[in-house]
């Protein structure tokens, strides 16, 4: 599964993804492109704005991917009074 969590503010960089796959063969790696960053847990934080790619690739190299996008709230501004 892919969870992704939108920026709640404006302008933020505080967007989050988290994943878990299962089966395959041995340890799974995720990798998040962009920015091409690794890791075992599938947790990524700190995302800004976009579109992005999670993959998921077991010790056999068979891998899996998600597409997903990172939107934020609209930006608050003062209304013409």
């Amino acid at each position: 599964s892919v969870d992704n969590r939108d920026i709640p503010c404006y302008g933020g960089n505080n967007g989050i993804v988290t994943s878990s796959a299962s089966g395959g063969v041995g340890l799974i790696q995720y990798t998040l492109l962009p920015p091409n960053i690794t890791n075992i847990t599938g947790a990524f934080f700190g995302l800004g704005i976009g579109t992005y790619t999670l993959n998921a690739v077991d010790s056999n190299g068979c891998m899996i991917s998600a597409v997903f996008s990172i939107n934020q709230s609209p930006q608050i501004v003062w209304a013409n009074v």
